[in-house]
C-alpha cells in the first residue's frame, strides 16, 4: 500500500503551481519562485516551484495561460526518500478583478530506488480576493478539486479537495511576497484510503512584468 501512497503524494508538489495572477497590478506577465512544505498522514514533501502566467491579448484582460515546473523530495516516516518532478499547464478566466477560475492539467514523475510512478491530474480552481491586489496587503482564499490518474503497479484514480488561505504583501509595484496555508482531503476511489490528508504551506517571491 505504501507504493500507492508515493504516487498520490508526489502530485502534491503541483498543489500551488501556476498561482501567479497576471491581471494583478495591471501586469501582462508574472513569474513566481515558490517553496512548498506539505505534511501528510505518513510523509512530508519539500519542493521548489517555478511558475508563470501570460495574459492573452485582445481578451479584455479576461484570459491568461498558466505554466509551471516543479521538483522536490518526498520523505516517509518509515521508508526511503523519493524524487518528484512535475509540469503543469492550463488556462485562467478572470470573472472580475477579484475573482478567477482556472483549469489545469499536470503530470508528475516520482522516482525511488527501485520503483517509478507517473501521475496525471486535472484540477479546477476558484480564487477570491478580499481586496484588490494593488493594495499593500491583499488576502484571499482558494478552493481546488483535482482528479488524479495514477500509473503504478496497482493503477487507481483519486479525488483531492484543497482549501487554502493566502496573502500578498506588496514590496513594490513589481514585487510581492505571497504566503499561503491550507488543508487537503483525499479519497482513493478504489480502496478509500486518504494518503493526501494533511496541511500545506508555501512562501513565494512574485514578480510582475509590464
Amino acid at each position: 500500500m505504501k507504493t500507492i501512497h508515493i504516487s498520490i503524494i508526489a502530485l502534491a508538489l503541483l498543489i500551488t503551481t501556476a498561482c501567479s495572477y497576471a491581471v494583478d497590478r495591471n501586469a501582462s506577465m508574472s513569474d513566481a519562485f515558490r517553496v512548498n512544505y506539505n505534511s501528510f498522514n505518513d510523509s512530508e514533501y519539500f519542493g521548489i516551484h517555478i511558475t508563470g502566467e501570460n495574459l492573452v491579448k485582445d481578451t479584455n484582460d479576461k484570459w491568461a495561460i498558466l505554466a509551471g515546473v516543479s521538483g522536490g523530495t518526498l520523505s516517509f516516516d518509515d521508508g526511503p526518500d523519493f524524487d518528484a518532478i512535475g509540469i503543469e499547464i492550463g488556462t485562467k478566466y478572470y470573472i472580475t478583478p477579484l475573482s478567477a477560475v482556472a483549469l489545469l492539467g499536470g503530470y508528475t514523475w516520482s522516482n525511488g530506488d527501485s520503483v517509478n510512478f507517473e501521475t496525471g491530474s486535472i484540477t479546477a480552481r476558484l480564487k477570491q480576493r478580499f481586496v484588490s491586489a494593488n493594495k499593500p496587503v491583499s488576502p484571499y482564499f482558494k478552493l481546488e478539486i483535482a482528479q488524479q490518474f495514477v500509473d503504478a503497479p496497482e493503477d487507481y484514480d483519486a479525488v483531492v479537495l484543497r482549501g487554502m488561505l493566502g496573502c500578498d504583501f506588496m514590496m513594490s509595484q513589481d514585487f510581492a511576497f505571497v504566503f499561503e496555508g491550507g488543508i487537503s482531503e483525499s479519497d482513493n476511489m478504489d480502496d478509500g484510503n486518504d494518503p493526501e490528508d494533511g496541511w500545506l504551506l508555501s512562501l513565494a517571491m512574485q514578480y510582475y512584468w509590464e
